[in-house]
């Protein structure tokens, strides 16, 4: 059975408030049984809150399967009035997993974001995995460059 703990800090508050959710309110297929690798309804915790960013300084969700004792942690800070934010993934699973991306805007016009993704070598050494700047082009559409792996 999958069960899923959302947690998240306002602005302003010194401690967390929590709620959970269910699975069907938590995965965006109903594709039954439920597990850990569903795809999620929203890619961010925040986005099931349903606030602004700005009035959020961190969330973590954990997805936890009772069954197979797996475990998925996410969670995320903001900073810059949410424009940023800093996401850690855990995966406690027989394949363990790490990883850490940060998000900061670059510059408001055009909106740019710098997006790096960290993962951990064999030795468990953070390494690069992608390195890229998103910039938002005046019809809306984006453009990537990459700055690792190359091209």
């Amino acid at each position: 059975m999958i069960q899923i703990e959302l947690e998240w800090r306002p602005v302003g508050s010194i401690g967390w408030e929590s709620r959970s959710l269910s699975p069907e309110e938590y995965f965006d297929y109903d594709e039954r049984p439920f597990q850990l690798d569903s795809v999620p309804r929203f890619d961010h915790a925040i986005e099931y809150l349903g606030v602004d960013r700005r009035e959020v300084l961190g969330t973590r969700i954990t997805v936890a399967d009772s069954q197979t004792q797996y475990r998925r942690v996410i969670a995320e800070s903001f900073w810059n009035g949410g424009t940023n934010r800093v996401i850690e993934r855990v995966d406690e699973t027989d394949a363990p997993y790490w990883e850490m991306i940060v998000e900061s805007r670059m510059s408001d016009e055009p909106s740019t974001i710098e997006v790096l993704r960290i993962g951990r070598d064999e030795r468990g050494n953070p390494v690069p995995l992608s390195h890229v700047f998103l910039t938002e082009q005046s019809d809306g559409s984006h453009s990537e460059r990459m700055v690792f792996p190359g091209r």
